[in-house]
């Protein structure tokens, strides 16, 4: 029985020391973090004076749908105050797989472009780009919710008979998903002949994004598109999940 106390009172104490020599480095460790957060914060502090490298002006204006598309139109247009010509707009056709064929300096950007070939015509597609060939694109913005009723059923069905078979039409969601006011088989027969694209924000709005950036000259603009690029990243992340959480 003595031998078995002193074996516990043994092992015990090298438990003891084990845990103390534990609790003693995990003290350093962190007072190490806790040192190097504080030089970070400096530094930081001191680089934003010239940097504000936390200022994002889409914090303020917070766009919602209609916004986020007045963007895009503004973006895509050639003649638009951006002053890059038709750089953002051709960047976009390569990213939809519509490579242009023509100038397209003379493309018209129509925002909230009617229905008028369908009985249903008061429907409104968020963006068209008018090309001189009679090419037309239709681009449909959902951010966060979802289509009404038939919606691109209607869509498709106006650019048809507009355009015959000279048109794609893009739907643009915050996560990705597919649109579901068209017909299941329809839709795979115009994702298939490519007139129609679906672009997720996280991952093809982005990548257009930063083919912009890459090549706009203005410095001005440049800033612009990359607080647009950091409010799509922190704001589109997770969206799948919010969207479900609102069923």
């Amino acid at each position: 029985m003595d031998y078995l106390k002193i074996i516990y009172d043994f092992g015990g104490a090298a438990v003891d020391n084990d845990i103390k020599h534990f609790e003693k480095e995990f003290c350093r460790y962190f007072s190490d973090i806790q040192f190097r957060m504080g030089i970070y914060d400096k530094a930081k502090k001191e680089m934003d004076i010239h940097l504000a490298s936390e200022f994002n002006v889409f914090e303020y204006i917070n766009p919602n749908e209609n916004g986020l598309s007045d963007i895009f139109a503004d973006l895509l247009d050639p003649k638009g105050k951006h002053g890059q010509k038709d750089m953002f707009l051709k960047s976009f056709l390569n990213i939809i797989k519509q490579p242009p064929k023509i100038s397209l300096m003379n493309c018209k950007i129509i925002r909230e472009d009617t229905t008028n070939y369908i009985r249903n015509n008061l429907r409104r597609i968020d963006i068209t780009l008018n090309f001189e060939d009679g090419f037309m694109i239709g681009i449909e913005n959902k951010p966060w919710d979802t289509e009404q009723d038939n919606q691109l059923q209607d869509y498709q069905e106006h650019l048809r008979k507009k355009h015959g078979e000279n048109w794609c039409l893009v739907y643009v969601s915050g996560d990705g998903s597919e649109p579901v006011s068209i017909r299941k088989k329809l839709k795979e027969q115009l994702a298939e002949t490519g007139k129609l694209v679906v672009l997720s924000y996280e991952d093809g709005v982005i990548k257009w994004l930063t083919e912009c950036y890459k090549e706009c000259k203005a410095e001005r603009v440049r800033i612009f598109i990359q607080d647009f690029i950091k409010y799509i990243e922190e704001n589109f992340e997770n969206v799948s999940e919010c969207m479900e959480g609102t069923d």
